[in-house]
């Protein structure tokens, strides 16, 4: 369980992701998409953590319950309730 705990402080830090510029996802012509950077600060921490978890570190649900405590079904919520959140976010975002 020790490993588990270091892992989940190693993989979220208190850090401001609005403030990391290496994060940006190579998008049109190459340029890097800094509203989806935003928008992704914008999430509540636990949902930003769900989705990091899932999608950055290739987790299962299970080992995602197993680093953060939350049961599987609240971590299914959250990743869907991000992604919607994130919808709404970027659609906000006017097109160049």
């Amino acid at each position: 369980m020790l490993a588990l705990t270091r892992r989940r402080e190693s993989v979220f830090p208190d850090v401001d992701l609005g403030e990391l510029d290496h994060v940006a996802v190579d998008g049109r012509d190459g340029e890097p998409w800094p509203e989806l950077d935003r928008a992704l600060a914008m999430l509540p921490q636990e949902q930003r953590e769900a989705l990091v978890l899932k999608y950055a570190d290739d987790l299962t649900y299970e080992e995602m319950a197993r680093i953060t405590g939350a049961g599987e079904s609240a971590l299914k919520m959250r990743i869907q309730r991000a992604f919607a959140r994130l919808r709404k976010l970027l659609q906000e975002v006017p097109s160049v």
